[in-house]
């Protein structure tokens, strides 16, 4: 049995596409700063912080990944909890994490990076993925 996660990958591929489109406002393309687009002062200390998380959220992607092609649904299971408590992170104030907080990175850019849309593509992935564990 074979499970078809085409729909929620093409969702991911958007957040993704989405993401990579904030972190190059931090490029030469916007001279360097989203600020303008943000509508806040710049602030290096902030767009470095912001760079981290948005970054953070991609490189996840790859563990999901090697789990789909693989084709096993227990690591496919174990890769979307993974990212889910990661997601879940991204949207939480985490005292713990000090000044460092990913929070402030995707509420600034939630009218283009939906963390919601994402936490419910890979939730989607993981319920399909643990009824082929459980059948």
């Amino acid at each position: 049995m074979q499970a078809n996660f085409t729909a929620e990958l093409a969702q991911l591929l958007k957040f993704t596409g989405d993401t990579a489109m904030a972190i190059r406002m931090y490029s030469a393309y916007s001279g360097g700063s989203p600020a303008g687009y943000l509508g806040r002062a710049a602030n290096p200390t902030q767009d470095s912080l912001d760079l981290m998380f948005l970054a953070d959220a991609l490189h996840h992607f790859s563990r999901l990944g090697d789990a789909v092609q693989g084709g096993s649904p227990h690591a496919v299971v174990d890769a979307s909890n993974a990212l889910l408590r990661a997601f879940s992170d991204y949207d939480t104030e985490r005292p713990e994490y000090g000044r460092r907080q990913p929070k402030p990175t995707f509420d600034a850019w939630a009218r283009l990076v939906c963390l919601a849309d994402a936490k419910d593509a890979i939730a989607a992935i993981q319920k399909k993925a643990a009824a082929m564990v459980a059948s």
